[in-house]
């Protein structure tokens, strides 16, 4: 079967329970299922007691596998109540893994100017565009708490990192 050829996706575990639930990630092409065809982030939940997949959400995406990739790689962080926090296509989404819905928090993130914290419980970024295009936004995805650093005149700020 051709659609067995095209090997443009990845799995990527998200979180695993004491149970032996596994919520998981598959992005690039899906070559399979109702999404056949597209191009996205697929976000699945694995129930260990019933032995069934369950796709929870599909975010559809222009952006090539190994940029997919690459994003991924730089924030996937569920909180406690199950949110999912991705960042990909210079968008941050949360993804309500129970609701199955998304949202997009912030669009234009540029990941040269994106830090996430040791533990991918915080990230902050410089706002590209706009009246705040220069400010610095920080959020705790446990509290979804939103902080701002604003730059005085003639300053400019830049995003490094996060301190222990």
């Amino acid at each position: 079967d051709f659609r067995d050829s095209r090997m443009e996706h990845d799995i990527k575990i998200i979180r695993v329970e004491e149970d032996g639930d596994v919520d998981f990630v598959l992005y690039g092409y899906m070559n399979r299922g109702i999404h056949e065809g597209y191009s996205g982030v697929c976000v699945y939940h694995y129930s260990n007691d019933q032995n069934v997949v369950e796709e929870k959400v599909f975010i559809p995406s222009t952006e090539s596998y190994e940029f997919l990739k690459v994003d991924l790689g730089t924030l996937s962080y569920v909180s406690g109540d199950n949110q999912l926090y991705l960042l990909f296509a210079e968008n941050l989404y949360r993804v309500d893994i129970n609701g199955g819905t998304y949202e997009i928090l912030e669009k234009g993130i540029s990941n040269e100017e994106f830090v996430v914290s040791e533990t991918n419980a915080h990230s902050a970024w410089r706002v590209q565009e706009g009246e705040r295009a220069g400010t610095i936004r920080e959020i705790d995805f446990d509290t979804r708490k939103l902080r701002e650093i604003t730059p005085q005149n003639g300053e400019q700020l830049r995003v490094l990192g996060f301190f222990k």
